[in-house]
């Protein structure tokens, strides 16, 4: 049984109960327009306590009256009618259990979002969602500019859902849009960029096309700098690195490990790929092959002269480097181990215990 049938058949069980129960939202939107269904929410006026008493239950989000019901294998997100009342923080509401399905549907962002199935896959439409669909158009229900106000996150998810579903935004909720388009500074940095990350892996760029062509992203200026160069096969690493190297500061969801790996960086180009600069930073090359083609760097070339190298790691020079440290005092000691193996990659010294040791005798003072 598959996603979408398994959510009809658990709506058979909640009306065995006596209660209401719907599928909504993106599964009904994406049955609709023929695509790939994989994600299925359900709402009901079951309550969580009974939901729990019947069904196999994770508790995701208790504080929005939202369970997840794990049934035949799938994951449904299950949620109580509810009616948002105040919002916090452009993002966040307190929210009250109602009885009434069609009420619940208008806490929805958009109309193509705001369909629902029956049991027996009847289509529940209160706000044009069929005809807009048809339209390939986005529309905020509602009043526009209300909806963006409430929660900002809804205008990353317009953008999203632009991309995705190569839709146009109807005139009003992008006006709206722009109006608030200062809103977004409010969101988390992780979840700006959640939708950034869904936006620029989209196939379509409609989505960019709007938040370039209206400014949208003028108070969130990293992730507007991001969109410039970003391509759909970049990973998050990819982004965060190049975004350093570019602006010389750190993106803003930049990780520890990124950080490191920019240190890696920026010694190989300040030494402008030397061999020493590549074998001591050779592990992180590979990984980076994004980064260096899309400042021009002969990717090909480095690896050849990674994988060229005469020696890969410390532990191949013929005298060691606890040998060469017995010869020097400590202030000296990392200075002529790096020359030594600097001198060996360069082949201006050959990896021999007997020719390093002359070596050091006659260039440096004991």
């Amino acid at each position: 049984m598959d996603y979408l049938k398994s959510g009809l058949d658990l709506l058979k069980q909640i009306n065995s109960l006596g209660y209401d129960a719907y599928i909504v939202g993106g599964a009904v939107r994406d049955y609709l327009l023929k695509r790939e269904v994989n994600d299925v929410d359900i709402a009901t006026n079951l309550s969580l306590d009974e939901i729990k008493k019947h069904f196999e239950v994770l508790d995701t989000g208790l504080k929005y009256l939202s369970v997840t019901v794990i049934y035949n294998g799938y994951k449904f997100e299950t949620t109580n009618f509810r009616r948002d009342l105040k919002y916090y923080n452009n993002r966040f509401p307190d929210v009250e259990i109602i009885s009434d399905f069609k009420t619940d549907t208008l806490r929805r962002d958009f109309t193509v979002n705001a369909m629902a199935f029956d049991k027996d896959k009847n289509l529940i439409d209160y706000h044009g969602g069929m005809e807009d669909l048809n339209k390939h158009l986005l529309r905020a229900i509602g009043t526009p500019k209300v909806r963006f106000d409430e929660d900002a996150l809804r205008i990353l998810r317009c953008l999203h859902f632009s991309s995705k579903l190569d839709f146009d935004i109807e005139e009003e909720t992008l006006k709206a849009m722009v109006a608030c388009k200062s809103n977004l500074k409010s969101l988390s940095n992780e979840r700006i960029y959640e939708y950034v990350e869904k936006i620029i892996r989209s196939n379509n760029k409609k989505g960019i096309e709007y938040i370039n062509k209206y400014d949208l992203f003028e108070d969130i200026v990293e992730y507007k700098n991001v969109l410039e160069f970003a391509k759909p096969d970049y990973t998050n690493q990819d982004i965060s690195l190049i975004y350093y190297l570019k602006y010389k500061k750190y993106f803003p969801i930049t990780k520890s490990t990124e950080k490191r790996i920019i240190n890696h960086l920026i010694e190989l180009i300040d030494d402008n790929f030397s061999n020493y600069s590549i074998y001591k930073n050779q592990n992180i090359i590979e990984e980076n092959k994004n980064v260096f083609k899309y400042f021009g760097y002969d990717f090909d070339g480095i690896v050849l002269k990674k994988n060229n190298l005469i020696i890969k790691s410390d532990n191949e020079l013929a005298l060691s480097k606890e040998e060469i440290s017995m010869m020097f005092p400590p202030s000296d000691r990392s200075k002529v181990i790096k020359d030594v193996i600097s001198k060996i990659l360069d082949k201006k010294l050959e990896n021999d215990k007997v020719k390093i040791r002359k070596y050091l005798e006659d260039n440096y003072e004991k």
